[in-house]
């Protein structure tokens, strides 16, 4: 009896001991931001980037277009030449109960926590105008967006920050997008810390044994683009103009590094808190296209045109082997349920737990009659 009240101990404890994994993995203090945000999208105009005296943002943002794509001039589409593509169509027991749920409820307490390590957000932005149509040519009017994440409750900067840029091919037949800055001040999803002051609590050299020290982040953002636009049938199509997976590997929440584009001249010295962005992933873009009349001519004939929407979800992971070896301890008590539950509950034949010699009975509800003990002889 005493060795059943042990292991049932032992099991109790464990679901205890594991209400709060934050005593075996401590997060980072720049993760888990979960408050109430907001995410947003905010196109970037060309006429935005002609000012003299831009600041902020828009400044930042011009200088990684140059660096990418060269002074920001707007793509101008001649729409009488007979190879605009801007109005094409496009197709569209109660022992047995209390040691089952705490084994259930360790299960629930491990999955809980591997979930904290991958978090994501998204945003689409709905616009329109995204060509200026006048004297039978479209121009360009957006040079790109700006991703951010803001926390309502701070007054810091965005938790999330990227951007992106358009420009045309070489053969104007087409438009690149690009990344041009990206930087994550505080992460959503959970990330590991190895801040030294952690390994004063012994629970948390568990995270060493197990190999997942870790302040870094994978970023995945995926961009996409779609055109809506009335075709010569005067029917609404939906067409997919753009799509680019972008992602930025082993970010350091302790450096948070602004990464840009832009090169600093030779002989000076980079800002200590950014970073040339190294290679990066680029999509093409078809353009927006334009509404036609009954007899296929492009719409307006003056003034902006071009409805679209910018759909960016951000995927960020903990680099570390924390989901993994998590996902692996759930596997394993799932699995191991029913032999630990025999274990510390006694079976219905009395061999579980140390061969007892108790009299086996037949439930009453089931059976009034009463299985004796026979007699030797």
């Amino acid at each position: 009896m005493a060795c059943k009240v042990i292991r049932f101990a032992v099991v109790l404890g464990g679901a205890i001991a594991l209400h709060s994994c934050s005593a075996f993995l401590p997060g980072h203090s720049k993760s888990e931001a979960l408050n109430e945000s907001h995410v947003e999208v905010q196109m970037v105009t060309f006429k935005e980037l002609e000012g003299a005296c831009l600041t902020g943002d828009l400044m930042a943002f011009k200088e990684d277009y140059e660096a990418a794509f060269g002074p920001p001039t707007p793509h101008v589409e001649n729409l009488h030449s007979g190879t605009s593509t801007l109005g094409m169509e496009a197709g569209v027991a109660v022992a047995s109960f209390v040691v089952g749920a705490a084994i259930d409820y360790v299960k629930g307490r491990i999955d809980e926590e591997a979930e904290r390590y991958v978090a994501q957000f998204a945003h689409t932005a709905a616009r329109d105008g995204f060509w200026e149509v006048s004297d039978a040519k479209a121009t360009q009017r957006y040079a790109g967006f700006i991703v951010r994440r803001c926390l309502l409750d701070s007054k810091e900067a965005p938790a999330f920050q990227c951007a992106f840029g358009f420009a045309p091919s070489a053969d104007k037949q087409m438009f690149r997008m690009e990344p041009l800055s990206f930087i994550t001040r505080k992460a959503k999803a959970k990330v590991l810390s190895d801040a030294f002051l952690w390994d004063l609590l012994p629970t948390t050299w568990f995270r060493y044994l197990a190999g997942t020290v870790g302040n870094t982040i994978d970023s995945e953002v995926a961009v996409e683009v779609e055109g809506y636009f009335r075709g010569k049938d005067q029917e609404l199509h939906i067409v997919k103009t753009a799509s680019l997976q972008w992602t930025v590997t082993s970010y350091s929440l302790d450096s948070n590094l602004m990464l840009r584009r832009k090169k600093v001249e030779e002989g000076k010295a980079y800002p200590q808190n950014e970073k040339v962005m190294g290679s990066v992933e680029s999509g093409w873009f078809a353009g927006v296209p334009l509404s036609q009349t009954v007899a296929g001519a492009p719409l307006p004939e003056k003034g902006e045109g071009g409805a679209f929407l910018v759909k960016v979800t951000v995927t960020e992971k903990d680099t570390s082997n924390a989901k993994r070896y998590l996902e692996k301890a759930s596997k394993l008590v799932a699995d191991n349920k029913e032999r630990v539950m025999k274990l510390v509950v006694p079976s219905a034949d009395g061999g579980g737990g140390g061969g007892s010699n108790e009299t086996k009975t037949k439930s009453p509800t089931t059976d009034p009659k009463v299985d004796l003990p026979k007699k030797d002889g």
